[in-house]
């Protein structure tokens, strides 16, 4: 973000005006995720505010400009090491920002075609009729439920509904544990960690915290996966009982599904935050 010439009147300066407008400009950048700031202007006045010349960042102004009077604040710890380049000025609803990049433009592409991909197989997999989609297995056990769309929680309940199953719905269970349902997680995971990734990313989140957001899409990815497992080896051991994995099931799942929320969820509410606070500050700005 570029920041604008900034003045005010002789009568009301020394004031703190000018200062406290520069802390609120640049609050309002943090909070809406700008990662970095830069300005062109009086190079006794803005250090205070942290800035530095941008020039020990290997950034350079368009303009033909004395080195000093162009600076550059990180509002992202590190953002821009091992950036260079020239910035360049684009003029966009009243402000100055940087150009969009041909990176950032590709990131979004990829991000539709991912979520476009994980919604296609998910709706193929509940509604269409094919091995191993919810539909063919609805068919081959007469109407059984899945253990992972709704957990037995004793082990005495889990055998009860394999059962119910019959050899046709166990084998197409089984099908359906090595294939489609492990087709569907891995597809859904690259939308949903580009979706939290470009969530978390518009925030100044310590790195730990960012790990930790971040993890969360993997998390479930990994459950459902163990949830497979778990259920393909209580197949494969039908109808000897494994009485100790069948307790435990339910519980993989619950941390499963806990887990495809949150990584929904959370950007879900960065988003819906940022949205709030661009429209709060849009009316404050307002005369």
């Amino acid at each position: 973000m570029g920041l604008a010439p900034m003045a005010v009147l002789p009568v009301h300066q020394r004031r703190g005006i000018g200062s406290s407008l520069v802390r609120a400009g640049l609050e309002a950048c943090t909070q809406l995720g700008f990662a970095a700031v830069i300005v062109l202007g009086h190079a006794e006045y803005y250090p205070r505010f942290g800035f530095q010349p941008a020039s020990r960042f290997a950034l350079r102004c368009e303009y033909d400009v004395p080195d000093d009077v162009f600076m550059a604040l990180e509002l992202k710890a590190g953002i821009l090491t091992g950036k260079s380049g020239t910035i360049r000025y684009t003029l966009r609803s009243g402000t100055h920002r940087f150009a969009h990049t041909d990176a950032v433009m590709k990131t979004g592409k990829v991000f539709v075609i991912a979520g476009f991909w994980a919604l296609l197989v998910v709706l193929a997999v509940h509604l269409l009729q094919f091995p191993g989609s919810v539909p063919d297995f609805n068919r081959a056990s007469g109407g059984g439920v899945l253990l992972d769309a709704s957990p037995a929680f004793t082990s005495d309940a889990v055998y009860e509904r394999l059962a119910g199953y019959g050899e046709a719905g166990r084998q197409n269970y089984s099908f359906r544990n090595v294939s489609v349902d492990v087709l569907l997680p891995l597809s859904v995971l690259p939308f949903l960690f580009l979706f939290i990734g470009r969530a978390v990313s518009r925030f100044s989140f310590r790195p730990l915290l960012r790990a930790v957001f971040l993890s969360v899409p993997v998390v479930y990815v990994a459950f459902d996966l163990l949830e497979n497992a778990s259920v393909l080896a209580l197949l494969a051991n039908y109808p000897e009982r494994m009485n100790v994995l069948a307790a435990s099931l339910p519980y993989t799942t619950l941390i499963k599904r806990a887990a495809s929320l949150l990584a929904l969820g959370i950007p879900l509410a960065m988003v819906v935050f940022q949205f709030v606070r661009r429209r709060q500050l849009q009316a404050a700005a307002r005369p």
